[in-house]
């Protein structure tokens, strides 16, 4: 099993990796391919690479913050989150450039803003007290959060937010104490898993239930194989996602799953297979393509779906299928799809909660997975089809 690349830290614990190595050695045939890999651009490399030897660079950050892709500029704010003196030129130059962004079209960006600023002293302050009516709830609440910081001079703005007329305002807050108390009762659980494995591209492995997942994996192999022999070429494959390939699968999960076919009956046989087999299903999710490899049915959830995952099939179908799509889409759905991969690439609740992670093993892992998971921009994916 090769050393996944991974911020926790950048090597894998040996003791840990042969304990994972020793649990699956009677799991012979256990196979896994990722539905959409690619390699890191020059960018991602050099982040990794940064955070790896504990050198935050400033003009590092300053390139990511004037990105055109939203993913690079999500990292450069999660990079202005951890510890760091600032030059008195490189100072101004960020504010100036949280000041613009504050406005950015993309909410997600905003809200990143926002707990970006909290920990930048007075300037970072007097943008906040700009933002604080933000037409989107989930921005005034990263706002919100910030803003307990600073401390005493945050509370008139905290009441004013309190008293949000959408309800969902002070509800997250509530939320927000919860989750603390939460964490601080984790501090006392024993260390379980392989949790390095979150922040790699493959995390299935990370579970606590390494043998019970295998055995999930073997059924699935063999799934396959039934469907490959009765439906031959109309079968193209299954996508596997949600908890079993993103690290916290424990007995009882559902299989979170999508079929690729040219016949919908395949589905109806999977599930039927799949019943025998003691697995239980997530809704149904059925993906139809013609014989030139196009897909009849369209939706963004489907086209997230169909590059994020495990995959089990005929892969180079599917690699023809990406390209078709691809090819018939414009760079702004495909940035859409990308936003979608990276929220559900770093939604870590379930994942902090079973494999006991405190918050800034989360903020590592929410980083590691936009890097290594989260495809690259429109023109970099076409490229990959060439």
């Amino acid at each position: 099993m090769p050393t996944p690349r991974s911020l926790y830290p950048f090597e894998f614990p040996k003791q840990k990796r042969d304990k994972l190595i020793e649990e699956l050695k009677e799991y012979r045939g256990l196979k896994t391919k990722l539905t959409f890999s690619f390699p890191l651009n020059r960018t991602r490399k050099e982040i990794l690479k940064m955070i790896a030897e504990g050198k935050i660079k400033e003009e590092i950050i300053i390139k990511l913050l004037q990105s055109s892709d939203f993913i690079e500029k999500k990292i450069g704010l999660f990079l202005l989150k951890q510890p760091h003196s600032f030059s008195n030129k490189g100072y101004p130059k960020i504010i100036s450039i949280l000041e613009k962004m504050k406005d950015d079209e993309d909410m997600y960006v905003r809200a990143a803003v926002a707990e970006a600023l909290g920990n930048l002293g007075k300037k970072g302050l007097s943008i906040l007290k700009k933002m604080k009516n933000d037409e989107e709830w989930y921005v005034r609440i990263a706002v919100s959060k910030a803003l307990g910081n600073f401390k005493k001079k945050k509370l008139p703005f905290l009441e004013r937010i309190i008293q949000d007329k959408d309800l969902d305002i002070p509800a997250e807050l509530g939320e927000m104490f919860n989750d603390l108390i939460k964490k601080f009762l984790l501090i006392f659980k024993k260390e379980k898993g392989y949790k390095w494995l979150l922040a790699s591209q493959k995390p299935l492995f990370a579970t606590v239930f390494t043998r019970e997942l295998a055995e999930r994996i073997l059924k699935i192999q063999k799934i396959v194989e039934k469907l490959k022999k009765e439906f031959k070429d109309e079968f193209i494959g299954i996508i596997v996602f949600g908890s079993t390939h993103k690290g916290y699968f424990m007995p009882g999960s559902d299989l979170d799953w999508a079929i690729i076919t040219q016949n919908p009956k395949c589905a109806e046989e999977f599930k039927k297979i799949s019943k025998s087999e003691n697995l239980d299903l997530c809704y149904e999710h059925k993906i139809i393509v013609n014989k030139e490899y196009q897909l009849d049915n369209f939706s963004i959830f489907l086209a997230v779906v169909l590059f994020q995952g495990l995959f089990w099939g005929d892969y180079e179908k599917l690699k023809k299928i990406q390209s078709n799509f691809l090819k018939n889409i414009d760079e702004k759905k495909w940035d859409k799809i990308r936003r979608r991969i990276m929220e559900n690439e770093t939604k870590l609740s379930k994942a902090a909660e079973r494999l006991n992670l405190k918050k800034d093993e989360i903020e590592r892992i929410e980083l590691a997975s936009s890097i290594l998971r989260v495809p690259p921009s429109y023109k970099e994916a076409l490229e990959l089809f060439k």
